[in-house]
């Protein structure tokens, strides 16, 4: 039997945190994550947005996601955008997923459901939603998924899912877990960041671990403060 001591951190030494202690008011949580925009075109609700208190950076009809490190959440055109591909947005969605996959991707459209570039965008993007629907429909879905991301539990479990899914081990997900709750309670990604060394993780995932690390920290604080 593996026996580590001092025994590791987990996720629920960060759930014990006192609500109080946890929570952020609306606004603060809306100033704190955000949010790129992906359009060949204007995207309507950007003001109305700006106005209450998102933080929304239009970026245009990008070729490539390398300018997204620093987004926590994603909205991505679906026509119009990386026409470089057949599937045009859909095609941009999948790439924002595998170089960034702590981020929140939310897919809009004025495409019909049946039509395949909505199919094969609801298969990888988080969600969906109507190009043209009203602002409280907006302001419902960015709230929900701001909550997401300033929750550092929920960051975990999302990150968790993808290291399983690339292979590392019961060990090596306990190194970074403990790592990560103790990063949060500190305030200092350094924490995280030794970590992965000591995790010995295969050489194609360091790059990904590293990169997403800060922001990791930056935003998983909210929930720690």
């Amino acid at each position: 039997m593996l026996i580590v001591w001092p025994k590791p951190k987990t996720i629920n030494d960060l759930r014990s945190l006192h609500p109080s202690e946890s929570g952020a008011s609306k606004l603060t949580r809306r100033q704190a994550v955000r949010i790129g925009v992906i359009d060949d075109d204007a995207f309507e609700p950007e003001e109305t947005l700006r106005r209450l208190g998102y933080d929304v950076t239009f970026l245009g009809n990008l070729t490539t996601p390398s300018q997204l490190s620093t987004f926590q959440i994603v909205l991505c055109d679906l026509r119009g955008v990386f026409t470089e591909s057949e599937q045009q947005g859909a095609a941009m969605v999948k790439q924002i997923r595998n170089s960034y996959p702590t981020v929140y991707v939310i897919a809009y459209t004025g495409a019909h459901p049946s039509s395949g570039l909505f199919r094969r965008a609801s298969a990888i993007a988080d969600t969906i939603i109507e190009k043209k629907a009203d602002i409280d429909e907006w302001v419902d879905l960015l709230d929900s998924y701001i909550d997401k991301c300033v929750q550092a539990g929920e960051f975990w479990q999302r990150f968790r899912l993808y290291l399983i899914g690339h292979g590392l081990d019961a060990y090596q997900l306990m190194i970074l877990e403990d790592a990560f709750v103790r990063a949060v309670f500190k305030k200092n990604s350094g924490i995280f960041a030794k970590a992965i060394n000591c995790a010995h993780l295969p050489e194609n995932m360091k790059p990904i671990v590293e990169g997403v690390t800060s922001h990791m920290i930056a935003h998983a604080l909210i929930s720690a403060l």
